[in-house]
């Protein structure tokens, strides 16, 4: 069985940025979406997927980082409604926890040419 939570979900000045959790198996996957369209000139059209996942091992070491039997929770609290990536980054450095991530551009994504 899959757990998923909305960490954050919100839109200011025109732009809109979203943030689900997902523990599956002992792994929690971090999984966000920006549509900020005035930031055309880094993402082409300002739409972009990002992620952080975890392994088993470093997912429970974020569960005693955070001394919680509610992983999912504890990181919507800790974000707090809004995007908090560089201070949640800092917080796994500190506690020893990897983890693998990475963004996408939504526009720029694979073709099939003939």
């Amino acid at each position: 069985m899959q757990d998923v939570l909305q960490i954050f979900l919100y839109s200011e000045d025109g732009n809109t940025y979203s943030f689900k959790g997902s523990l599956y198996e002992g792994a929690l996957t971090l999984d966000g979406y920006d549509s900020i369209p005035g930031i055309s000139h880094a993402y082409g059209d300002g739409e972009a997927a990002y992620f952080y996942k975890f392994d088993r091992e470093n997912t429970q070491k974020l569960i005693e980082a955070f001394q919680t039997e509610d992983l999912l929770e504890s990181i919507r609290k800790f974000y707090g409604g809004k995007t908090r990536h560089t201070e949640f980054e800092a917080f796994c450095r500190e506690h020893g926890i990897e983890f693998e991530d990475g963004d996408i551009n939504l526009r720029l994504g694979w073709h099939y040419i003939p």
